[in-house]
């Protein structure tokens, strides 16, 4: 009987070392112990939990970066940025982090209102504008309500700004979440890759080649394979093994 307790204390211990908690306290002590690899084990085993965070993802990118692993560095800081779009470390990592891909392409130039309205909508998630658009609302309701003794001259006029700007901030956040949701992006994370005109493997099916650390969208899904996309346009089939969606 005792020695059954004693197994069932055992795997209790067992158990409670591998909380999100615990692994990610053992996690940081393995980074500053320079043991980058078995930190980067235990971050992915937090996230395998279903359990993110953008200290977690800025961790877990500074681990991969250590081990000279720059797609995966990239995909973390990414990841961490939407949980946190304004955290400055790691905007400042993942920037770093860009400087080492072989493939940079540079978005092209649009007009000024497009490229601040793009810049506003990646500082900010989806939270913060549906609670800032709803906030606009219940401004002016209470406004709106509190008219019977709220008698100040340009009353009406703050409403329908403040209504206007709330629906202006939900468009928004209709945007936002198209693109959350319907459109598909990855990074590479294999040192160099081959891009196929079509999903097979064929020596003269190689349309261009790829290398770790640069962002694609997946336009299409097939079996093992998927067709990417480039800024510059460019479009090829690759496997699903080379890049990590975010």
């Amino acid at each position: 009987m005792n020695r059954i307790l004693s197994y069932i204390l055992l795997f209790a211990i067992i158990g409670n070392a591998q909380t999100p908690d615990s692994l990610f306290v053992f996690a940081n002590k393995a980074i500053e112990k320079e043991k980058y690899n078995t930190a980067i084990l235990n971050y992915e085993k937090i996230l395998s939990q279903g359990v993110e965070s953008a200290n977690l993802y800025y961790n877990l990118g500074n681990g991969y970066y250590r081990v000279g692993k720059i797609g995966l560095a990239a995909w973390s800081y990414e990841k961490g940025l939407q949980l946190s779009p304004r955290d400055s470390d790691l905007k400042f990592n993942l920037e770093i982090t860009n400087t080492h891909v072989r493939d940079r392409i540079e978005k092209p130039k649009s007009i000024f209102l497009l490229e601040w309205y793009r810049l506003f909508k990646n500082m900010v998630t989806l939270n913060d504008l549906l609670l800032f658009g709803a906030g606009l609302f219940l401004v002016a309701a209470i406004i709106f309500l509190s008219s019977f003794w709220l008698l100040f001259r340009y009353r009406s006029k703050v409403i329908v700004v403040l209504i206007g700007l709330s629906i202006i901030i939900h468009l928004v956040a209709i945007d936002k979440y198209w693109d959350v949701s319907e459109i598909d992006e990855g990074i590479i994370i294999t040192k160099e890759i081959k891009v196929y005109a079509s999903p097979f493997e064929r020596e003269d099916g190689i349309i261009f080649r790829l290398h770790e650390g640069i962002k694609v969208q997946v336009t299409q899904e097939q079996s093992q394979w998927m067709e990417i996309s480039l800024l510059d346009g460019k479009k090829g089939w690759t496997r699903n093994s080379n890049l990590r969606k975010l």
